[in-house]
């Protein structure tokens, strides 16, 4: 309960008003609102009685009513009777003269003895109604009489309360004299678990130190490791013949630095795992004081309520202690706010160190050394596929006829015909592709200043042979990862018009209907250009179609973690951005990418938000296409 359910304006109300502000204590304001409640309970009950015999009046009243109503519609009757019989009797009135007076009289004579005794019944209800009058009075003035005793009894219970209000400021000041004792009892917790947060800052900032220096260490062998890389393939220029012995040393290495690498990582991860598991326990620590003062206070208020009991008769020469002792505690409680405070803000301080901390190393220092990996893998790639060049001819199983003229025209109809749910999106990022193609190169294609372009270059140089398709080849004349392959025996393909010419054949069509016969080359090449296609199915069909037995599939894909399935044909089809109509998961793309292909090789490159994935992929044998020919 609370003082604003005793907001009215009569008096009763108002001396509730007075005592409840006489109270200073939960405990006694609870026994004061049970005794109103009480009290209100009571007069609930007298009013429920009041309405019960009002209630009975009402009744008796509505009875009368009705009563009254009787009697007029008996005389209407009667009166409507004596015509009746009247208008029947008067034919025969000569002859039977005496039967119309007997019927008469007989007839008054009941009329007259209704009258009475609805008269009768009347008189006993008006008598009943007086006596229900008097009992209503009666206990009118009861509830009146049982007010004034409430009232009475009310003033004593205020009374008593007011003196339980004494009593207790008596036990104020035993408590304020305890809670001293703890508050020193506090500070000293304080203290400590300040020291301990500052060895803790301490150990942490040696541990980051010493991260960095073996951060350090690392580039600088990187580097060595780079220099030497550099001069070995110097020697190679020069010394064509001996540089296969010298490879093979540069090979053992490189493997040798790459684990060294990864030992790194993995110990750079324990060290960062100690410092989290130290920061936690003693951040348990901490939190186990607490529980602990919790406990304590629990106690102290257990001997407080304890120790109330023999304290009644302090009251006068405790008064200004009591004052005092407020005041004082007032000061102690702001300090130990204000301690509170600083320990917040030693921890925030801390949590944010630490933070800003990983968030360097796992934003800055870990991708530098991702791309100086890469490099290596990049290197490492072309000095394979210079050690193992080979003379690129077509396979005498190749069925390679040159490419249908104007097809064009036709493939777009087709697909807009079968894809016809997301062509109108297809058709628009289309026209998005040629206007960054235009813009600039970067980012956009291939080129020498990539990382992983450089990687897929050396993936090429190693595996590709044969007559060569490149699915997706872009604009810009002869693709980046091919610029060492025979032009005479590459072929491209993509629904883009060419910026720059090239001497290779080049078609302009989609991977769906791709325009040379079965089994034509020996390796497809699909540089992160498969998620721009219409039909994922039908363009793999195709791939497969034109490599011949035991055929290379070369693809390089970006996949992008938590990317939906693409499925073309859901009419609530939403693309995935200004440039893609999907991308790419890997734990939905292998499997249907393994149905048609065998995984040869495979490289992960780990980048912030999604992975670059690259494939050596052979064709399986006695697959059925699904392509039209």
């Amino acid at each position: 309960m609370s003082d604003e359910q005793y907001s009215g304006s009569n008096p009763v109300t108002s001396v509730i008003r007075r005592s409840r502000a006489l109270l200073s204590t939960p405990e006694l304001l609870n026994k004061f609102d049970l005794r109103i409640m009480d009290i209100s309970k009571r007069l609930d009950e007298l009013s429920a009685k009041i309405e019960t015999s009002i209630g009975g009046l009402e009744t008796t009243l509505k009875a009368e009513i009705r009563s009254k109503s009787v009697i007029e519609k008996l005389d209407a009757s009667s009166e409507g009777l004596k015509t009746e019989l009247s208008a029947q009797l008067s034919f025969n009135f000569y002859d039977q003269a005496e039967l119309i007076s007997l019927v008469k009289s007989t007839i008054t004579t009941s009329l007259e003895q209704l009258r009475d005794s609805i008269i009768q019944y009347d008189a006993d209800q008006k008598s009943q109604l007086h006596i229900q009058q008097d009992a209503l009075v009666a206990l009118q003035t009861e509830g009146r009489q049982s007010i004034a005793d409430l009232k009475a009894h009310f003033s004593c219970q205020i009374d008593g309360l007011a003196k339980s209000q004494s009593d207790l400021r008596n036990h104020f000041t035993e408590l304020n004299s305890q809670l001293m004792s703890r508050i020193k009892e506090l500070e000293t917790f304080q203290s400590e678990s300040r020291n301990t947060i500052i060895e803790l800052i301490t150990k942490w900032n040696s541990r980051m130190n010493g991260l960095e220096t073996y951060q350090f260490e690392s580039r600088n062998i990187l580097g060595e490791l780079n220099t030497s890389l550099n001069s070995r393939m110097n020697a190679l220029e020069t010394f064509q013949t001996e540089s296969r012995n010298i490879l093979v040393e540069l090979n053992t290495s490189l493997n040798s630095r790459l684990n060294s690498v990864e030992t790194f990582q993995v110990e750079s991860r324990n060290i960062v795992g100690e410092l989290n598991t130290s920061l936690n326990s003693r951040l348990n620590s901490i939190e186990t004081h607490q529980f602990e003062s919790k406990n304590l206070l629990g106690e102290l208020e257990t001997r407080f309520d304890s120790r109330m009991n023999s304290l009644e008769t302090l009251e006068f020469e405790l008064r200004n202690l009591i004052a005092h002792t407020g005041t004082s505690v007032e000061s102690r409680l702001n300090g130990i706010d204000t301690q509170q405070s600083e320990t917040k803000n030693l921890l925030q301080h801390v949590n944010t160190s630490f933070g800003s901390r990983l968030n360097s190393f796992e934003f800055d220092q870990l991708p530098a050394i991702h791309s100086q990996i890469h490099e290596l893998l990049a290197a490492l790639f072309s000095l394979h596929a210079g050690s193992g060049a080979k003379s690129a001819q077509p396979h005498p199983e190749e069925r390679y006829k040159p490419a249908k003229k104007n097809q064009w025209n036709d493939s777009l109809v087709r697909a807009e015909r079968e894809s016809s749910n997301v062509f109108p999106f297809w058709k628009q990022r289309l026209n998005t592709m040629l206007q960054a193609f235009r813009k600039t190169k970067v980012g956009n294609a291939a080129w020498a200043g990539d990382v992983k372009s450089r990687l897929f270059r050396g993936f090429v140089d190693r595996y590709a042979n044969g007559r060569v398709l490149d699915v997706g080849c872009g604009v810009f004349g002869l693709p980046y990862y091919l610029s060492t392959y025979p032009p005479k025996l590459i072929s491209g393909i993509d629904p883009l018009e060419p910026e720059d010419g090239g001497d290779f054949e080049f078609v302009r069509g989609i991977s769906e209907y791709l325009p040379w016969p079965d089994a034509s080359f020996s390796t497809v090449i699909s540089a992160t250009s498969l998620d721009h296609c219409l039909s994922l199915d039908r363009s793999l069909s195709e791939i497969w179609r034109v490599l011949r037995p035991n055929g290379c599939f070369l693809l390089w894909i970006d996949s992008i973690p938590g990317a939906p399935v693409y499925e073309p044909n859901r009419s609530e089809f939403v693309p995935s951005d200004q440039y893609h109509l999907f991308h790419f998961d890997i734990t939905w793309f292998e499997p249907i990418l393994t149905k048609s292909f065998e995984v040869v090789d495979r490289i992960e490159l780990q980048r912030t938000g999604y992975i670059s994935v690259m494939y050596c992929l052979q064709r399986i044998k006695g697959r059925d296409t699904q392509a039209d020919s």
